[in-house]
């Protein structure tokens, strides 16, 4: 059996302070596990190259080198190990 470490995606939205509205509109863009499933994971590299280009084409971010400045800060803070990100939550 082996140990799948994992980050929400909420933590990531609080941690860059990104808007209720705009992590909605991000999260619309991938396909979920299904009904009988909590969890999606994505992997982590996959996540923030998809968040960094949404950050960029997204017109309702007005500050988009603050925001991404607050996404490098907090990806720091997450633990290396987690290679994961649940999209569910």
């Amino acid at each position: 059996m082996e140990t799948v470490d994992f980050v929400n995606a909420t933590e990531f939205f609080d941690g860059m302070e990104l808007g209720h509205c705009e992590s909605d509109q991000f999260l619309s863009e991938f396909v979920y596990g299904g009904n009988h499933t909590s969890l999606t994971l994505v992997s982590r590299g996959t996540f923030l190259s998809y968040l960094k280009t949404f950050i960029t084409d997204c017109e309702d971010i007005y500050e988009k080198d603050v925001v991404m400045e607050a996404l490098r800060d907090y990806n720091l803070s997450v633990d290396v190990r987690i290679k994961y990100v649940n999209i569910e939550a």
